[in-house]
């Protein structure tokens, strides 16, 4: 299956200073998951780890667009293909990080 329409944005540093910053937002149809970075302390070590959110935009009967959770089954293949790319991208930052420097 083909999308003419999938955008991915990365936003590292857009967000400096906050906690669980967004990283990335992988755009697909008017389905969208924001890719969060989130550090804790594992066995003493902080340890890198990373959190999806989905939504799905749409218009409202006013012509003024909202926000949802839920999706329709016409949805489902845009939501598995933004899913795929927001896998790829958290296994290649979890492959960095690991090859990275301790320092």
């Amino acid at each position: 299956m083909s999308f003419d329409k999938v955008n991915e944005v990365e936003t590292e540093g857009a967000e400096a200073g906050k906690k669980n910053p967004l990283v990335k937002m992988v755009t697909c149809g008017n389905v969208r998951l924001s890719i969060f970075e989130n550090d804790r302390q594992q066995s003493g070590e902080a340890a890198l780890y990373y959190t999806v959110k989905v939504s799905r935009s749409y218009r409202d009967g006013a012509g003024k667009w909202q926000s949802t959770s839920s999706f329709y089954k016409s949805h489902l293949p845009q939501l598995i293909h933004a899913c795929q790319r927001a896998l790829a991208f958290v296994e290649d930052a979890e492959s960095e990080a690991a090859a990275a420097p301790p320092f």
